[in-house]
């Protein structure tokens, strides 16, 4: 029996068929409306995954990055996922507003 363990999710606010998820694990998986499949489309230990509040084909993510220092690294992808779509991106992260946070 196939268990993923989710820490967070999103949906398209404008297309509501778009869904991504990250899991413990298991890293980024987005779910694919036109092949109506989930998708792996980074590993290892994913956690925020959310999609832009006006450019649901545009997603954020984080996944974590054991090796160099418990780090995690901040992603993007502009083409719901697909093969060379995802960007490793600098984010700032403020301590008190979570407006601009993954979280």
């Amino acid at each position: 029996m196939p268990v993923i363990q989710p820490y967070t999710f999103d949906v398209g606010r404008i297309h509501s068929d778009r869904i991504t998820m990250g899991s413990q694990d298991n890293g980024t998986i987005i779910y694919d409306p036109i092949l109506q499949e989930w998708q792996h489309t980074q590993w290892g230990d994913g956690f925020a995954a959310v999609y832009h509040p006006f450019f649901d084909s545009v997603c954020y993510s984080t996944t974590g990055l054991f090796t160099q220092g418990n780090a995690f690294q901040r992603s993007r992808f502009t083409n719901h996922g697909k093969a060379g779509s995802w960007q490793s991106i600098e984010m700032v992260l403020h301590p008190r507003n979570n407006l601009i946070n993954l979280w």
